[in-house]
Formats: C-alpha cells, sequence, structure tokens
C-alpha cells in the first residue's frame, strides 16, 4: 500500500456519503467509486467489454462493464439531469489523444 492510499481511503469514504441521487461515473475500469446506498450511478466507458479487454489487458478480467458507451466529452445526459459524475482513469487517453488535458465541464 502506498503512502497516500490510507488517506485516500479516508477521502472516499467521507466523500461517499455526499454523493446521493442520479450520477454517473465515467472510466470505473475495475473498481467503482463508492457512493451511498440511496445513489442511483450509471457507468460510462468509451468502450464495450471486448474494447476494455483489448486496451486494458492489465486491469481484467473483473472490469465494471459500461451502462452507457460515450465518450467522456460528449455524454448523453440531459442538462440538470444528474447530481454528480465521478470521474476515473480518463486524464490519460485525453492527454495522449489531445496532447494535454482540456477541461471537460
Amino acid at each position: 500500500m502506498g503512502k497516500g492510499a490510507p488517506l485516500r481511503w479516508i477521502e472516499n469514504r467521507v466523500i461517499a456519503r455526499y454523493l446521493s441521487g442520479r450520477g454517473v461515473e465515467i472510466g470505473a475500469l475495475w473498481k467503482k467509486f463508492p457512493v451511498s446506498r440511496s445513489a442511483k450511478v450509471w457507468y460510462v466507458d468509451r468502450g464495450k467489454a471486448d474494447y476494455l479487454e483489448h486496451h486494458y489487458r492489465e486491469a481484467g478480467p473483473h472490469y465494471v462493464l459500461p451502462d452507457v458507451v460515450a465518450d467522456a466529452a460528449r455524454l448523453p445526459f440531459a442538462d440538470s439531469s444528474l447530481h454528480f459524475i465521478v470521474v476515473s482513469h480518463l486524464i490519460e487517453p485525453h492527454a495522449k489523444s489531445a496532447g494535454s488535458p482540456a477541461p471537460l465541464v
């Protein structure tokens, strides 16, 4: 366990208490972010299971299968329809394709 791991675990547990309602997690890959039991979360990724298996072999075989396949910059949700967005493993692919991270919100 790395030096920051215990602090990150505590932060995640505290933050999870405040994530309720409807939301999305983009790029969960292999581990869902903890949220309250009352939360409804849709998992979003840029590819289905075969895409995840091909591009992220190191994370397999227990992938978080996406409920919605979409680009993070163009989410198919209506304005003001979500209470929260959790972003995981997102900077890497955007930095590679764009040269530098671009603002998503």
